[in-house]
């Protein structure tokens, strides 16, 4: 699924949640638009989340959503 050494940046990603028609995307829809695994795109989710970029809520006992906080 990964594709050898591709990499995103977080311009990259931030860039994919201001061009989503839905307000908040999941680790594995992020993970489909990049070609990466569910658990690089939860990892790099949290890490721009840590860094105050996106915010989240658990939506389940296993669902996360990951949004942009309004400006």
């Amino acid at each position: 699924m990964t594709r050898g050494k591709q990499t995103v940046s977080d311009k990259d990603i931030l860039s994919t949640f201001n061009s989503n028609e839905a307000p908040f995307l999941t680790a594995i829809e992020l993970a489909e638009e990049f070609g990466m695994t569910r658990q690089w795109a939860h990892n790099r989710l949290q890490a721009l989340h840590e860094a105050g970029e996106i915010n989240r809520k658990k939506a389940g006992p296993r669902n996360v959503i990951w949004w942009l906080p309004e400006d």
